[in-house]
């Protein structure tokens, strides 16, 4: 099986020459606008405690999970233990991770050359997709599973195969794995799988696809005594209103259709021609955005503006590239002016502006929703590493940095929980 995935990808490479070039700029531009998230180096001081020997924990003496992303915890562990500097550890493992989910998009997306400029284009222009493309954060490997998942599914025969099963189990249960809110993508399909082909052996092959998120959830329960991070439980206990937070939800999807218009637009857009289209197979992976962004609304968004649009936009795009398969030329020409249209013109925060010479607010007092990578680039671009500045120049580094040689975790511990309730909203932190 590999070695035909092998020849279908060197064919698909040989036909389509415009996918080499996409991939290089994209990489050219997930470079420009490289940045590192504060919330990655939870997740890193997981895994930097990790590989020395105590434990993915944030406290040596305490086994707590306090991370959202077990899978992406692992991959950073790995990588910093062969590039041993963290900064590098966020931002390079972001690049290759999100390569490789632009990799699997432009090879198995359909109609050739307009396929592929209409998917690369909208991907590219997206603010919220290139924005958490870098940043440290779990999205790139959300965006590569996500992708592979629905690709798979989309060119599976029906009824689908055992084979095919297994990796559509393995791909949710590693999506699982990364982000456990990322299982809503996939549910429809499975359930679906196993409602239509109901048999103790599909059951059995849907349990083993799904077993990094099983063997994961076991080992939670023995070693921090609980199933999931320690955030989830915060969160049940905040004494937000259900009305309050839909509220809040509602602001998160305004403020990314004023910031970012390109993105929710596709994601309707996409959602709309799926129905219309009539594709059962479709439909099942349009009522997965669907319970995303419902997700979505019923916790209040969060307070990274475009954070949680960046997985639905790629499904999306898959699907939407499904959908327009036959148009003619006239409409093809549509579909492409109203991209750039939306992309370059309306968007008033585009990814590949330089932030450092931007005079755009890009934080909404009326709703707390920020635009993280703006407040982050001047001091964790990739480029200014390799001119030889520090990501230690930023503040929250600089005072965590005296406090280590005062010896004073005490203090560290109160300025970082200072330093997020100063910048978080309200509601609660997700």
């Amino acid at each position: 099986m590999i070695h035909l995935l092998a020849m279908s990808i060197a064919e698909t490479l040989r036909t389509r020459k415009l996918i080499i070039p996409m991939l290089a700029i994209f990489i050219a531009l997930l470079v420009q606008t490289s940045w590192a998230e504060e919330d990655a180096f939870i997740t890193l001081r997981a895994s930097d405690n990790l590989i020395h020997g105590y434990g993915p924990r944030w406290n040596v003496a305490e086994r707590v999970q306090t991370f959202t992303n077990p899978l992406w915890m692992f991959l950073l562990a790995g990588t910093h233990a062969i590039i041993k500097n963290p900064h590098l550890t966020l931002i390079l493992l972001s690049i290759l991770v999100s390569t490789l989910a632009m990799f699997v998009v432009l090879v198995y997306v359909p109609q050739k050359n307009f396929g592929l400029l209409l998917a690369f284009s909208i991907l590219a222009l997206s603010k919220a997709y290139i924005d958490f493309s870098t940043s440290g954060l779990e999205n790139p490997a959300s965006h590569l599973l996500a992708a592979c998942f629905a690709a798979l599914y989309l060119q599976s025969e029906k009824p689908i195969s055992e084979g095919n099963l297994f990796f559509l189990s393995l791909f949710a249960g590693l999506a699982a794995f990364n982000r456990m809110d990322t299982l809503l993508f996939c549910l429809p399909g499975l359930v679906a799988m196993i409602l239509n082909q109901p048999s103790k052996r599909n059951i059995l092959i849907l349990l083993a696809g799904l077993s990094p998120f099983i063997l994961w959830e076991i080992f939670a329960m023995i070693y921090y005594g609980f199933p999931v991070p320690n955030t989830y439980y915060a969160k049940l206990n905040t004494g937000v209103p259900l009305n309050e937070s839909l509220l809040q939800g509602a602001l998160y999807f305004v403020n990314s259709f004023g910031w970012d218009p390109i993105t929710l637009t596709i994601i309707f857009s996409a959602l709309g021609l799926t129905l219309i289209s009539r594709r059962r197979d479709q439909i099942l992976l349009a009522f997965g955005i669907v319970l995303y962004l419902g997700y979505i609304l019923y916790i209040g968004g969060d307070f990274m503006s475009g954070r949680f649009f960046s997985t639905p936009l790629l499904m999306s795009v898959i699907l939407l590239v499904h959908c327009v398969e036959g148009v003619t030329t006239l409409e093809k020409s549509i579909w492409i002016s109203l991209v750039l249209f939306l992309g370059l013109i309306l968007a008033p925060l585009k990814s590949f502006n330089n932030p450092l010479e931007s005079d755009i607010i890009t934080f909404d007092n009326s709703t707390d929703i920020a635009d993280e990578r703006f407040g982050y680039y001047r001091f964790s671009n990739l480029l200014l590493f390799s001119r030889s500045q520090d990501f230690q120049l930023y503040q929250f580094a600089e005072y965590g940095l005296y406090l280590k040689r005062e010896k004073n975790t005490t203090f560290y511990d109160s300025w970082h929980r200072y330093g997020r309730i100063l910048r978080r909203s309200r509601y609660v932190y997700h």
